[in-house]
């Protein structure tokens, strides 16, 4: 007897401008299963699911759930309605409250006789939830104070609270991304009997250990295609991964150094050995002069966290860390690591930028001490520093003045790294700078860093997550996963196709 289809996608199409998202996606998600949905960043996965919950319009293409075909607009409501539930990589949790507060923010509080919370009810009811998921924590805890797996679990048990689980439709976004090996078995139990009680599971996953653990079908897109999908039983780990890491006819990469081109490390820019943070581990590494270095890894490998141990802005477990000449083994904090000659930028765009302020205001902060005079600080020299930033950078519009706030999202970016750029740093920790812009501003960032390393003998430790740019403008590239170095690509080795298939090698690579 065939098996009932929970969950249709019939030929999704997405288009953002010029920019085509998903191409004709189909997926049938059956009742009773867990259906795994693979693809590196920029796959289309995100689009399809932001669709699948309402935030999204699709352009084209039909959403069936349980034989009800969805309008090409609905709320998220409707999808709530039809007991489709979702759990993001941001859990959503607010750190301050209890578990049994947590559970029932969405309005599900249980009522006394007159009307009120019923506390006594509603820590039983929790109880119940939690035990359902097998999650180890009190209803009285607070959230600020459980370990990442309770969190996630504590998460799917809010997403099913309310549902019938054998008619449920649970999405499942990167669920054990951050969590460590050993409790990853934790969720794929829960997961496991989720399905064996009749839910239709769609799991997120980088973990291909995990896909065939728990999986019964798999999806894979690429450039938002469907380029494979297969009973779990007739593939392989290596077909998968081939997959994955098949090229692409759709996206091309564009101004690609030439490996024969790629410059040559010079001295040691940046020495870590046997780093220690909370998810990094042992880790050692060398960032030479005149060296683009990317670092790239699935969600949770610990590559953010790298780039903030470095900085000072997360404490050192245990290590030491050398710039230039200059080691040491307790905590950096970010003006030692000024003074050493390192900058950084963070992920969050707005965190190293003051929006309300100008151009020039923005670009003297982290050099402010070159900025004095004779009568303090030298507006001139302010805004001479300000127009070079301005025009090395291609920021537009060519204002120096001009609030940041005000800037599209790729000038804003120009702005948080020229003001770097220009203090000739010994190195440069960039996190994802390329993040949600544009690709005329990736070109401009790209040509400028490529500058500060053949011109001035810098050095850049490019954090990245987007597989596509890294072989475009990287000199070399590690891999991390669960807070090692899996692999290392440089020279001809280093293109899209063996970065792919090294960041799911083995299925080692932490999602």
């Amino acid at each position: 007897m065939a098996q009932r289809i929970s969950l249709a996608v019939d030929g999704l199409v997405k288009n953002f401008g010029a920019t085509q998202a998903l191409r004709g996606v189909t997926m049938n998600v059956n009742e009773g299963s867990v259906h795994a949905l693979l693809g590196h960043n920029g796959s289309g996965k995100s689009t399809l699911i932001k669709i699948l919950a309402g935030y999204h319009v699709r352009d084209a293409g039909r959403i069936v759930i349980h034989d009800v075909a969805l309008p090409r607009e609905f709320a998220s409501n409707v999808v709530h309605s039809a007991g489709v539930r979702f759990v993001h990589q941001d859990l959503g949790l607010v750190g301050n409250l209890t578990v049994a507060e947590n559970l029932a923010l969405r309005g599900n509080f249980e009522r006394s006789r007159c009307g009120g919370i019923s506390w006594a009810r509603q820590k039983l009811a929790t109880q119940l939830s939690l035990d359902r998921v097998g999650a180890r924590c009190d209803p009285d805890q607070t959230i600020s104070n459980l370990g990442p797996v309770d969190k996630t679990l504590l998460t799917i048990a809010r997403a099913i609270q309310d549902i019938d689980v054998a008619q449920g439709i649970l999405i499942l976004d990167e669920p054990t991304a951050r969590l460590p090996q050993s409790e990853v078995g934790r969720v794929l139990d829960l997961v496991r009997s989720l399905r064996d009680d009749g839910a239709s599971i769609v799991l997120v996953t980088h973990r291909l250990e995990e896909v065939f653990e728990v999986a019964d079908f798999v999806t894979v897109l690429q450039d938002g295609e469907r380029i494979f999908a297969d009973d779990i039983t007739a593939t392989t780990p290596e077909e998968i991964r081939s997959a994955i890491a098949s090229n692409s006819s759709t996206r091309l990469a564009v101004s690609e150094v030439p490996p024969d081109q790629r410059v040559r490390s010079g001295a040691p820019a940046l020495r870590v050995r046997g780093l220690q943070g909370l998810n990094i581990r042992d880790l050692d590494l060398e960032l030479h002069a005149g060296e683009i270095l990317a670092v790239t890894g699935t969600v949770g490998s610990g590559r953010s966290e790298l780039g903030r141990l470095v900085y000072g802005l997360q404490p050192i477990v245990a290590g030491s860390i050398a710039v230039g000449d200059v080691a040491f083994t307790d905590h950096m904090d970010p003006k030692r690591a000024r003074r050493l000659g390192l900058g950084y930028t963070p992920q969050e765009r707005g965190a190293g930028l003051s929006m309300g302020d100008a151009i020039d205001d923005n670009v003297a902060l982290p050099s402010m001490r070159r900025m004095l005079g004779a009568l303090g600080v030298s507006k001139q020299r302010i805004g001479k520093m300000a127009r070079s930033v301005v025009e090395d950078m291609s920021i537009r519009p060519a204002d120096e003045r001009l609030r940041v706030g005000l800037l599209s999202g790729g000038n804003q970016q120009k702005v948080s790294i020229g003001k770097w750029v220009k203090l000739s740093c010994v190195a440069l920790i960039l996190d994802e700078p390329l993040q949600g812009i544009d690709v005329g501003a990736k070109a401009d960032i790209m040509a400028a860093l490529r500058d500060q390393v053949t011109q001035r003998g810098g050095a850049i430790l490019w954090i990245e997550s987007d597989a596509e740019l890294i072989p475009q403008y990287a000199d070399r590239v590690i891999v991390l996963a669960r807070g090692k170095i899996v692999g290392e690509l440089a020279g001809n080795e280093l293109n899209r196709k063996n970065l792919l298939y090294m960041l799911y090698a083995d299925g080692s690579a932490a999602a």
